[in-house]
């Protein structure tokens, strides 16, 4: 009974990860974006920071993921970089992606 419930927990934990947006929400999406890109002139890794911030305020976690791998491809050694991503893996059910970005704080310090 145990495996099944294991089972059900992790198909739940992997619907998750997909998520749909209205279409007024895909526009808000849009315009944020455009937003970091003409306005806020951030450095790189900023960008990648602030990319992974609107998608996370719209749920859309994978792409958040994706956008701080890509800042930490540029600032590797940023603590504050690993921590959200740890963070982020931990959100969606990624314990052991999770517990190795927080590894990886712990070596640099």
């Amino acid at each position: 009974m145990r495996t099944i419930l294991n089972i059900s927990n992790k198909l739940r934990s992997q619907a998750a990860f997909f998520e749909i947006l209205s279409k007024e929400e895909s526009e808000a999406l849009d315009k944020s974006l455009e937003q970091i890109v003409s306005e806020k002139k951030p450095s790189e890794a900023s960008h990648h920071v602030l990319r992974a911030s609107v998608f996370f305020s719209h749920g859309l976690m994978e792409d958040a993921i994706e956008e701080t791998q890509k800042a930490l491809e540029i600032e590797s050694q940023n603590p504050t970089l690993h921590s959200i991503l740890a963070r982020l893996y931990a959100e969606v059910g990624r314990t052991d992606e999770a517990i190795s970005s927080y590894g990886r704080i712990i070596e640099q310090q």
